[in-house]
């Protein structure tokens, strides 16, 4: 006969094997969300995404865009205007501090260039400047009217990216548009004090502050004044896969910049940024210029500028086709992406990135074409060896003030 024991036995097997079933079960829920959160996470700091997981992949990988141009005639109309990189300007910002600290002959040297018609706006970490910001100061008897120190603590001098763009309204008055910033640093710091200077400089310059909630670097942004963006498909697909539908990303677009046409682009495979400003720059509202790689250079990213102008030279505007005007990108061995397009923009002059390993006969046609393009600037080499190594160069830690009026 058999003892009750043995009856129980089967019935609390089963019931233990559910237990661990359901134990397992939940488990692997829990590391599933977790998995999601940290895709999501890591999403939110690379400029180019990784590869999605399953169920963002079911859910994203839809909206994902590619290469083209995009009309946003369509979308509710805008009061606001993105401003060139070169029209007119008020002033310079840069991470006075930072930049003092990290590359004082750069700052030293745009300083010291820029025309009497610019001032240079410096972020300072305290009240007053730094020491080192004060010496490079003297060195460029740089007039305290043309002088404007921030207080704003930052964590880098990419400035492009984390600083507020500037929008002009129909009455002539400078709005600034603060988008998400969520970059680390190395040891995966969040840059916080980056990510509050927009809001900072604003209120420190009396400007209206618009939040776009849409993460966008400013080096991602080319505008020819008149209602033409160029951007990769890096700044697009980046919020498409944190959960932005394409159609939201265009009417944010439009309604913060006056957007009518939208040019997505390849970015450079391999560059980390993902920056439009690596491989292209406009000179006017009709002229946009774009690097080209030699075949023994650089094989594969030579046939992505190749589609890029290709794309480009389809672009109409409402002053006819835009003109597109090649010019040699710099090798990028070693790593080191070098570029003559990212420059700087200061009313009379032109600030173009120069390298010390570069042939000079480049150099010099590039140069030649710039002045070609804008024969009323000066154009003015500036060496960044050091600087580039840090993956950005001029246009990077600078941000312009336009000077509007109230035609605009």
């Amino acid at each position: 006969m058999m003892s009750p024991w043995s009856l129980k036995r089967p019935r609390l097997e089963a019931m233990r094997n559910l237990t661990q079933y359901v134990q397992t079960s939940v488990a692997a829920a829990v590391c599933g969300v977790v998995i999601l959160w940290l895709a999501g996470h890591a999403l939110a700091d690379e400029t180019l995404p990784p590869e999605p997981g399953p169920f963002e992949r079911l859910l994203n990988e839809q909206h994902l865009v590619q290469p083209g141009i995009v009309s946003l005639g369509d979308l509710p109309p805008s009061d606001y205007r993105l401003p060139g990189d070169f029209e007119p300007l008020l002033a310079i910002i840069l991470a006075g501090d930072r930049l003092a600290a990290q590359h004082p002959e750069v700052l030293q040297a745009i300083l010291g260039q820029l025309p009497d018609n610019v001032k240079a706006y410096l972020l300072v970490d305290q009240s007053s400047p730094s020491a080192p910001l004060r010496r490079i100061i003297r060195n460029v008897q740089l007039p305290t009217e043309r002088l404007r120190f921030i207080e704003c603590p930052t964590d880098t001098i990419w400035i492009r990216d984390f600083g507020p763009a500037f929008v002009a309204n129909p009455h002539g008055r400078l709005v600034a548009v603060d988008a998400e910033y969520q970059r680390r640093s190395e040891g995966k710091r969040l840059r916080t004090n980056d990510n509050r200077a927009a809001a900072a400089i604003a209120r420190d310059l009396d400007v209206p502050l618009r939040k776009l909630p849409l993460i966008l670097d400013g080096g991602n942004v080319l505008s020819n004044g008149r209602g033409l963006l160029v951007t990769t498909t890096a700044s697009i697909n980046r919020n498409i896969a944190g959960g932005v539908k394409p159609q939201t990303i265009y009417r944010l677009l439009r309604d913060h910049f006056g957007v009518e046409q939208l040019v997505l682009l390849e970015p450079l495979g391999g560059e980390i940024t993902g920056h439009v400003d690596m491989f292209a720059c406009f000179t006017d509202p009709q002229t946009i210029v774009v690097g080209q790689y030699a075949e023994d250079d650089d094989s594969i990213n030579r046939l992505v500028l190749q589609r890029n102008v290709a794309l480009l030279r389809k672009v109409r505007t409402g002053q006819g086709v835009l003109r597109v005007v090649p010019i040699a990108m710099p090798q990028n061995d070693g790593g080191i992406w070098r570029t003559f397009t990212n420059a700087v923009f200061a009313n009379d002059i032109l600030l173009m990135p120069n390298y010390s390993g570069t042939v000079p006969d480049v150099q010099r046609q590039t140069t030649q074409t710039f002045a070609e393009l804008m024969p009323k600037r000066k154009i003015v080499g500036q060496p960044v060896d050091r600087l580039i190594k840090d993956e950005g160069a001029l246009r990077c830690i600078t941000l312009g003030l336009p000077r509007v009026s109230s035609a605009d």
